[in-house]
């Protein structure tokens, strides 16, 4: 089967291949020890706030200019001269996140900007700038490529990184290492925010991501994350610290001790352990709740098309009988500016309508995934997840039960009660696999430009 649009979504190289040097594997280190290294890059936001150094991006902002070096670039740019202006402002930004400075004897009246090159807040802005040249050099060459999903909806979601300086802001972190389910599951109790840095098209949650995709898609996974620790916070009146530390006690004696596999574990029991490990991610990242037993215990106990937040840009002329409308096929509800209607917005209110409506039970989310190409793509196979045959409606309730009894829910749902969730009826999305996160209502409604719709 061909994908001519992600072939070409892949034309772009790094000058050096990100698999031919190697990584530094920071992630998988941060992994391996979150709480210190949270404690570290805390403690530099404390101190220098927004322009504490992060030498932890320099991998990022190298692979950026490698990129924008490339022969593949600059052939798209001298085949596109107006791009020269935003090809040079592009490097010049990145190379102004690299310099040092020097200052020269006592009296000299100014102040260097910042201490150390990759100021933190910079850097996060300025690697969203030349992924967004990258980006658009493709899409000015291609013109089938499917078009912005995550931009379109979420790219407000990207100010929550301004506000760094509070103890309980996730901290976002940009990395070109290839992650896994693990480095979300493990690392879930310190707010450290990963953000996929990637000039390959990436498969991830079903669909293949542009580079400014992936990182706006990650950006909104994270300030989700902000508002469940926020949420166990006031809950139980505690400090920001004191509740990752709990995070900490629950991740490290529950999650990793019960999701371990190695090369003597039995195969069903590793398979188990495998689907454990993809319900965790499912509340860790997809539903973004915080590793304590009461939010989990909720989570099980969610019923079926039960309430679930969701949001959606609307102006004035928003009617609720329009709302049914709206809904994609990806479960989601239509959101996201459309151009054609740009002459009418700036003539009418717009608000990011926060809501509840229908969701299924992350039970059933996770299965749904898993049987649905949520996971695999094309040339994407997971060797950490059962085979799709061995993955049964019974294998995903014996681990949904054993996660259930390590936070003392048992006597809430038995293990007919979860096999009942893990095929439960309801509004579940459709997975393509495959293809960019396009809907293709959002084309149809732009062809038409349908402005008795609040398609904003």
């Amino acid at each position: 089967m061909a994908f001519p649009f992600l072939t070409r979504l892949n034309v772009i190289k790094p000058l050096v291949e990100q698999a031919k040097r190697g990584y530094s594997n920071i992630a998988t280190q941060i992994m391996n020890n979150p709480m210190d290294y949270y404690s570290e890059l805390r403690r530099r936001i404390k101190r220098d706030g927004a322009l504490a150094g992060f030498p932890e991006f320099k991998e990022s902002v190298e692979t950026l200019q490698e990129t924008l070096c490339s022969s593949e670039v600059k052939q798209i740019v001298k085949t596109n001269p107006s791009l020269s202006s935003l090809y040079y402002l592009t490097q010049n930004t990145l190379f102004h996140l690299t310099l040092n400075y020097k200052t020269v004897g006592d009296n000299y009246p100014h102040i260097p900007p910042v201490k150390s090159p990759y100021p933190y807040l910079p850097t996060i802005l300025g690697i969203e700038r030349g992924l967004e040249f990258i980006d658009n050099c493709v899409r000015l060459t291609y013109t089938d490529i499917p078009d912005f999903y995550h931009v379109k909806r979420y790219g407000y979601q990207m100010f929550s990184s301004y506000n760094c300086n509070l103890d309980s802001s996730i901290i976002y972190f940009p990395t070109i290492e290839p992650l896994s389910l693990e480095h979300f599951t493990k690392t879930r109790q310190v707010p450290i925010g990963f953000m996929g840095v990637s000039i390959p098209a990436t498969f991830a949650d079903a669909y293949y991501l542009s580079p400014l995709e992936l990182y706006h898609h990650d950006s909104n996974h994270n300030r989700r994350i902000k508002s469940y620790n926020d949420l166990f916070i006031q809950d139980e009146q505690c400090t920001a610290d004191e509740a990752y530390e709990q995070f900490n006690q629950f991740v490290e004696n529950i999650v990793k001790p019960t999701t371990f596999c190695d090369k003597q574990i039995a195969k069903h029991e590793m398979y188990v352990r495998q689907l454990m490990e993809v319900l965790y991610f499912e509340l860790f990242r997809e539903y973004a709740i915080a590793p304590c037993k009461k939010q989990i215990i909720d989570a099980f106990l969610h019923e079926p098309d039960g309430l679930e937040s969701f949001e959606h840009m609307i102006d004035d002329s928003f009617q609720s009988d329009q709302f049914d409308s709206l809904r994609l096929d990806n479960n989601n509800i239509q959101s996201g500016l459309n151009l054609d209607q740009l002459a009418q917005i700036n003539r009418r209110a717009i608000q990011v309508r926060y809501f509840f409506n229908k969701g299924p039970n992350f039970i059933t989310s996770a299965y749904n995934k898993l049987i649905n190409n949520y996971y695999h793509g094309f040339d994407v196979h997971p060797k950490n997840l059962p085979p799709i045959n061995e993955i049964t409606p019974s294998l995903m309730a014996s681990a949904a039960c054993r996660i259930l009894n390590d936070v003392n829910g048992s006597h809430l749902l038995n293990h007919q009660n979860l096999l009942n969730l893990v095929t439960a009826p309801g509004l579940l999305p459709k997975y393509p696999g495959f293809f960019t996160k396009h809907p293709q209502r959002i084309v149809r409604d732009e062809e038409n430009s349908l402005t008795n719709k609040p398609n904003i």
